[in-house]
C-alpha cells in the first residue's frame, strides 16, 4: 500500500513539475524520465530516471542562470576544471537562480528571505542522483519501495527548488529597480 501511495503522490508531483517546464525539450526528457521510472520490469529503472532526471536539472539550471549572467556578478569568482578550462558550477547555477541575480547579502539581510537551506537541499538531491549513474548491485537491487522514495523524493526537490522559491515581499520590478538603484545586482540590465 505504502508503494501505491507514494505512486499516486509521484503523479500528482509530475503534473506540477511539467507544468512549469519551459521548453518543449524539458518536457519531453521530464516525460523519459518518468517512462524511465515506470518501467518497473528493468531492474536499472531508478538509475535510468536518476540520470536523466538529473541531466534535465542540468538544462533547467542552465536556463534559470545563464552563463553570461553569473560571470557579472559581484560574488562570481572563477572555476577551473582538470583541464584548466574555466567552467561556472552547478553550486553557482543554484546560487543565481535562488538570487535572480541578486547578492546573498541583500537577499538574506534586507528581503529577510533564507537561502542557504534551499541550496543545501538542491545540491544534495542532485548529488545523491549521481550515485545512480555508476552501476553497483546495491543501485541495481533496489527495492520497489525505496524506488519511489527516491523518485518521489526527487520529485519533491524539483518542485521546491525551481517552482516554490521563497516569495519574496515585493514584485520582480520593484526588486530589481531597489537593488539595481542599491548596486545589489549582478550587472544585468
Amino acid at each position: 500500500m505504502r508503494l501505491i501511495g507514494s505512486l499516486l503522490s509521484m503523479d500528482a508531483l509530475a503534473t506540477s513539475v511539467r507544468s512549469h517546464l519551459a521548453t518543449d525539450f524539458e518536457r519531453k526528457v521530464f516525460d523519459a524520465s518518468l517512462q524511465n521510472f515506470a518501467d518497473a520490469t528493468n531492474p536499472l529503472r531508478t538509475s535510468n530516471f536518476a540520470y536523466s532526471i538529473r541531466e534535465l536539472s542540468r538544462h533547467i539550471l542552465k536556463r534559470l542562470a545563464p552563463d553570461d549572467h553569473i560571470t557579472k556578478c559581484q560574488w562570481y569568482v572563477a572555476q577551473y576544471n582538470k583541464q584548466g578550462k574555466e567552467v561556472i558550477t552547478r553550486a553557482q547555477r543554484v546560487q543565481f537562480a535562488v538570487h535572480g541575480g541578486l547578492s546573498e547579502g541583500f537577499v538574506v539581510d534586507t528581503l529577510d528571505v533564507e537561502l542557504d537551506e534551499m541550496r543545501k537541499q538542491f545540491l544534495g538531491v542532485i548529488n545523491d542522483l549521481n550515485k545512480f549513474t555508476h552501476i553497483e548491485e546495491v543501485v541495481f537491487l533496489i527495492d520497489d519501495v525505496a524506488a519511489a522514495e527516491i523518485a518521489t523524493a526527487t520529485l519533491v526537490a524539483f518542485s521546491e527548488f525551481f517552482f516554490n522559491k521563497p516569495r519574496l515581499p515585493f514584485t520582480g520590478d520593484l526588486i530589481s529597480g531597489a537593488a539595481r538603484r542599491s548596486s545589489n545586482l549582478c550587472g544585468i540590465r
